[in-house]
């Protein structure tokens, strides 16, 4: 990254989209790959119980950093699939009645959603007759709290928002929209992929029911995601994707599936970029994350000083 475009030093500004990734995870990734490479859950020598052991210590290490147990942390390829994983498992024949989406019922998103976080609950109503509805945002982008009583009704099922928006960068206000989809008994999903690389995040605290998060955005190498699920959410969802790795038995007729989280992990797994996942998590609790949110704050409200004293310049968003 020290090099020139156009005669200018470079400056890289578009984190929110991929971060770069310090070198004590590309140590850790080359390493693994380099001294122990191989399958994990799957074989009785030396380096398949190296990888396994590293593989989930990674997983306790994700766990630790989002306040959760590690039987609730799924890998997936990115927070997309981890979405589109939550979505089909709502919508399926195989799902039970308790967190199963059907016709008649409702899901609830924002106006401000990424499509990674809308598309997969706007399939989800055309294949099940559910009503997709939204909560809106005023002009600057901030929910319209006053709305939740009217959207959020005794036939919502699901609620997903973002928990930091990727555009304006403003905090979602949970704890109100938690609150109502309790009093109606509905499914939280939280897209934190904007918020667990930024700021300090207690997943049970929030009471959230599942969540997303991808680890290309806290400094990891791309192909590795987040899924995590409530206990209890989890065990009733089915599979997503089936084959090898997450069943226990096989007949010509059946399959026995796997616990969570094994049972959505099925095939060879992503291994060197859980490792350097692990690595990330590890680098920006050595920076803290209190610290790393009070150095958002500030250059954010240096550049919104900035930009606002520019004649013809409108800041949308929090300042």
């Amino acid at each position: 990254l020290d090099s020139e475009v156009n005669g200018h030093r470079l400056v890289y500004l578009d984190s929110a989209a991929t971060s770069q990734k310090p070198r004590q995870v590309l140590d850790a990734e080359r390493a693994y790959l380099e001294h122990r490479n191989a399958a994990v859950h799957r074989g009785a020598h030396t380096l398949a119980a190296l990888a396994t052991e590293e593989f989930e210590e990674a997983r306790e290490k994700v766990a630790r950093f989002v306040g959760v147990d590690a039987g609730e942390i799924v890998w997936t390829s990115n927070a997309t699939e981890g979405l589109n994983l939550v979505a089909y498992g709502l919508g399926s024949a195989a799902a039970p009645a308790s967190i199963r989406v059907r016709e008649g019922d409702e899901i609830v998103v924002t106006e401000s959603e990424h499509h990674a976080n809308l598309i997969p609950w706007q399939q989800l109503a055309l294949r099940t007759g559910a009503r997709l509805r939204y909560i809106p945002v005023d002009d600057q982008g901030a929910l319209r709290l006053e709305t939740l009583g009217d959207v959020i009704t005794e036939r919502t099922r699901v609620v997903a928002l973002a928990h930091v928006s990727n555009v304006l960068g403003g905090v979602a206000p949970l704890g109100p929209v938690i609150a109502r989809a309790r009093e109606v008994g509905a499914l939280v999903v939280l897209d934190a992929c904007q918020s667990v690389p930024h700021l300090p995040v207690d997943l049970r605290a929030l009471d959230v029911d599942l969540a997303v998060f991808s680890g290309h955005k806290m400094l990891a190498p791309t192909g590795i995601g987040v899924l995590y699920g409530r206990r209890q959410v989890l065990e009733a969802l089915p599979p997503f994707l089936t084959g090898g790795s997450m069943i226990t038995t096989v007949t010509m007729e059946a399959a026995e599936f796997l616990p969570p989280p094994q049972r959505f992990e099925a095939g060879t797994q992503r291994i060197s970029q859980v490792v350097a996942l692990g690595a990330a998590v590890d680098y920006l609790e050595r920076v803290g994350m209190d610290r790393i949110a009070e150095h958002g704050r500030r250059i954010g409200a240096r550049l919104v000083a900035g930009l606002s004293g520019i004649r013809g310049v409108r800041v949308l968003g929090p300042g």
